[in-house]
């Protein structure tokens, strides 16, 4: 399950003596993804272990394709927000959560 459509924005309001409120842009349509998906087959999560250990335990980006059918433009420079949540949920099976924020330029909007 991938939630593909939760995106941002991020503003700052200055509201002046006067009563005039202007609004800053700082970006906007910056991508938040997350999605769970159950992994099996010890080659899978042999896998998982060795991106996990390539993105330096989530601390570097790494590129996400929402749909892996399409064309590269479709491909974002994401971070990974906290740790790496895979638990075992079946004897040879476990449940991939991940988190992410697009890094900029966001695809959507700003690109």
């Amino acid at each position: 399950m991938l939630d593909d459509k939760r995106t941002e924005s991020r503003v700052a309001d200055f509201e002046a003596r006067s009563g005039v409120t202007t609004r800053y842009t700082f970006n906007k349509g910056q991508a938040k993804r997350s999605g769970t998906t159950l992994i099996d087959g010890a080659a899978n999560i042999a896998t998982v272990d060795s991106w996990w250990s390539e993105c330096d335990q989530g601390s570097k980006p790494f590129l996400f394709c929402e749909n892996p059918g399409t064309t590269p433009n479709a491909t974002q420079l994401v971070h990974h927000l906290g740790g790496l949540d895979f638990p075992q949920t079946q004897p040879s099976a476990r449940q991939l959560t991940l988190e992410m924020r697009e890094l900029y330029p966001f695809t959507a909007t700003e690109s």
